[in-house]
């Protein structure tokens, strides 16, 4: 004998199909997204380095005495520090919201998956192909 599905059980695979499609397609826009806010966060992080540069730079050649260059480099290291701790608060933050949202889309798409196999399975139960009676009483 052969099993066939009924039609309504294929359009639930097809629908369930799309449905982890989607699903997965949601989760690359968001990660391109923050590879995206990543990027920008490190751009500025590279302009703000080359104005930092160019500040120490400037001042280095209009310090007289050397006391003015070691104040004129120790400001800068002070906010270099504090650029740094935002940066990565900042990279953190992006990180954790990023896993935040993948998170929440997995679990739905895995409690749609759960519910449709569960459907499936009661369908099978209560609908037996002939011949499979003592496998689904189990």
């Amino acid at each position: 004998m052969e099993f066939v599905m009924s039609s309504v059980d294929l359009e639930q695979s097809f629908a369930s199909q799309k449905a982890c499609l989607e699903a997965r397609l949601v989760i690359l826009s968001m990660s391109v997204e923050n590879v995206e806010k990543l990027a920008r966060l490190n751009l500025q992080g590279f302009k703000s380095i080359v104005a930092g540069n160019q500040t120490i730079a400037a001042g280095a050649l209009s310090a007289i005495y050397p006391k003015e260059l070691l104040a004129l480099q120790a400001e800068q290291a002070k906010h270099s520090v504090q650029r740094a701790k935002s940066h990565w608060r900042t990279v953190y933050e992006i990180i954790s919201g990023s896993l935040a949202e993948i998170t929440g889309t997995v679990e739905t798409q895995f409690k749609r998956n759960q519910y449709d196999w569960q459907v499936f399975i009661d369908n099978l139960a209560k609908n037996p192909p002939p011949g499979r009676e003592a496998a689904v009483s189990i």
